[in-house]
C-alpha cells in the first residue's frame, strides 16, 4: 500500500512536479496538469485484466478523478508546507480505502466518489482560493 504507488508516486508528483509547476502556474492549473498526467499515467490499468479498472472504471472517469484528487493533494502539500510525507500518507490511506470500502466496484460507487470529489473542490477553493490554496498569503514552499 505505501510503497508500491504512493512512494512511487509522490517523489515525483508533489516532490518534484509540483513545485516547479508552481513557480510558472497557480496551484490549480498546476494540480490539473499533474491530474491530467497523473490519470494517463494509470493507463496501462485499464487493459490489464484481474484489475478493477479493467472493467469497472471509464477511462475518462478516472482521469477526472484523478484531477479532482490533485486539487486535494495541491491544498494538502501547500497547507503542510510542502510536506511529501502528508501527500504520501494521503495517498496510502487513498489506496487503503479502495479494498477495506470496495464502492468502486458497485454501481453508483464511481458516481458517489466525485460528487464528494466535487463538494469539497468547491469548499476549497472557495475558503482558499484558486491561486494558492492555500491559507498562507505567500508560498512557503
Amino acid at each position: 500500500m505505501f510503497l508500491g504507488g504512493p512512494v512511487a508516486e509522490e517523489f515525483g508528483w508533489r516532490g518534484y512536479a509540483l513545485d516547479r509547476l508552481q513557480a510558472r502556474f497557480n496551484a490549480t492549473v498546476s494540480s490539473v496538469l499533474i491530474g491530467v498526467i497523473w490519470g494517463l499515467w494509470h493507463l496501462p490499468l485499464f487493459f490489464m485484466k484481474g484489475q478493477d479498472m479493467y472493467h469497472n472504471v471509464p477511462i475518462l472517469g478516472f482521469v477526472l478523478g484523478t484531477v479532482f484528487l490533485s486539487i486535494l493533494f495541491t491544498w494538502i502539500y501547500n497547507n503542510t508546507n510542502g510536506s511529501i510525507l502528508a501527500a504520501l500518507l494521503f495517498h496510502t490511506m487513498g489506496n487503503l480505502s479502495h479494498f477495506i470500502f470496495p464502492a468502486m466496484s458497485t454501481a453508483i460507487g464511481g458516481l458517489i466518489s466525485v460528487i464528494l470529489n466535487v463538494i469539497f473542490v468547491t469548499l476549497i477553493m472557495v475558503i482558499y482560493g484558486p491561486k494558492r490554496l492555500s491559507r498562507y498569503k505567500e508560498q512557503q514552499i
